[in-house]
């Protein structure tokens, strides 16, 4: 354990404390001992009282929070839209993580569910999502040598993020409802809606399912669509709300 910043410690608890920061000092020590074997860059930087090197530590109060290791940086990276399945009604993303180095990360979904596809080990890593799905992707990043640990660092993900204006579609047309709400103790009573694409793709519902026209089958909700092609996706159209009569 680093020796304590606020509670009392004799030298031997500096001797510990320097073997315990890799350093050897022999069991009978002089200060000089202590000094010469102390790593500089393994003293707390708010007790060094003006030291800028070895040369500057003349006092035990010097030795408070030794040996102190830096946080980690917190992964810095960047998420790029890939390619797309339109079929499939997938589409992958690549992370690149600027600051990973030898460092050992771990990448996990939250929201919803992603598929890592693959991973250098050195922060450029691949993922796929369904297409209308939101997630949060996180990176944590474990200890490395003398560093200590990171937080997690997330981004969000949003549904056709990437795909929107590459070029997809115009946004889809005749979007509509054949009623504003549905019986909700008759699993049987749906609301029908329906969209078209003015110049070819299909339409994607914020639910997932695809084509025009179509039943929603739960009792109330928010939809909205994109057209989705090859290329990329329109932008969403209106929303049509159903509620429950």
């Amino acid at each position: 354990m680093p020796i304590t910043t606020t509670g009392p410690y004799d030298d031997l608890d500096i001797r510990n404390a320097i073997i315990e920061g890799g350093g050897s000092v022999p069991e009978a020590f002089s200060w000089e001992d202590l000094v010469s074997a102390a790593d500089f860059s393994k003293f707390h930087p708010a007790y060094l009282d003006g030291a800028t090197s070895k040369a500057g530590i003349v006092h035990d109060g010097q030795f408070r929070g030794y040996p102190y290791s830096s946080p980690c940086a917190d992964p810095l990276f960047t998420i790029a839209y890939h390619a797309h399945n339109a079929s499939a009604l997938t589409v992958d993303y690549t992370v690149n993580i600027t600051n990973a180095g030898s460092r050992y990360y771990d990448l996990s979904f939250t929201g919803a569910a992603g598929t890592i596809i693959s991973d250098n080990g050195l922060g450029s890593i691949r993922f796929r999502k369904n297409m209308v799905d939101s997630l949060w992707v996180n990176i944590y990043f474990e200890p490395g040598g003398s560093c200590g640990t990171s937080g997690t660092t997330s981004q969000s993900i949003t549904p056709m993020q990437g795909m929107i204006g590459r070029p997809g579609s115009p946004a889809p047309a005749n979007v509509t409802q054949n009623k504003y709400c549905v019986d909700g103790g008759n699993p049987s009573d749906m609301a029908l809606l329906t969209s078209s694409a003015p110049t070819g793709g299909t339409p994607v519902w914020n639910d997932g399912r695809v084509g025009s026209p179509m039943g929603i089958f739960f009792g109330n909700g928010s939809f909205f669509c994109w057209v989705v092609n090859d290329f990329g996706a329109s932008s969403q159209s209106v929303t049509l709300n159903v509620g429950i009569c």
